[in-house]
């Protein structure tokens, strides 16, 4: 009530978040040539990032993402996921689906709150080769 008197000042606090912004570790995953039935899996790290030490790990929003698969030749967990700043990344395992033989290629959308690049896009690919019995 001073300040309204002509005494002082009104204290003024703001809080804000910088926004998330994230990264792939890749953007292509290339299983190579597997064989029918083997149980393959190649690592997507999806990392958060942003400078912790100007801003602080209270100071950046954490990262929102999901991922979003186009096909079933592969699979993933789909999330929804969360990252903090400052917390590294978190790593997703990608799995190739090797039942039947054949060129097999998909992409997988990872889907962000990053106001920037909110959508970050890897490209799969895999040769499954059928096993060729002895002579």
């Amino acid at each position: 009530l001073d300040s309204a008197n002509g005494l002082g000042h009104l204290p003024v606090f703001l809080d804000l978040k910088v926004p998330a912004k994230g990264a792939v570790s890749t953007v292509a995953i290339d299983f190579g040539i597997v064989s029918v039935g083997q149980n393959v899996t190649k690592p997507l790290q999806v990392t958060k990032t942003g400078d912790v030490a100007l801003w602080t790990a209270n100071g950046i929003s954490p990262l929102s993402y999901t991922l979003n698969l186009n096909n079933s030749n592969f699979s993933s967990s789909v999330g929804p996921f969360s990252e903090a700043a400052g917390g590294g990344s978190n790593t997703h395992q990608i799995r190739i689906e090797t039942a039947t033989p054949g060129s097999k290629s998909s992409t997988l959308t990872v889907m962000t709150n990053d106001p920037v690049q909110p959508v970050k896009v890897v490209v799969l690919k895999c040769l499954v080769k059928a096993l060729v019995p002895p002579p």
